[in-house]
């Protein structure tokens, strides 16, 4: 089976952990992670910290930044 991967553009607030639990649960595992303004920034560890423990909570693997 090939593995789909979901661009975290879907969501088009900021995200967080409520958004990869929701992806994983709707079967995604593979994440491409997009830095746009109000989304996701790469500079703000409190958010950095927040998405990659919901990652390894939810099996979820960040494919590309």
């Amino acid at each position: 089976m090939t593995a789909f991967g979901l661009a975290s553009t879907v969501f088009k607030s900021r995200l967080g952990a409520r958004e990869i639990g929701s992806m994983a649960v709707a079967g995604f595992h593979s994440l491409h992670l997009v830095a746009a303004s109000g989304h996701f920034d790469p500079a703000d560890a409190t958010q950095l910290d927040e998405l990659l423990g919901a990652c390894r909570e939810n099996a979820v693997t960040i494919q590309s930044v």
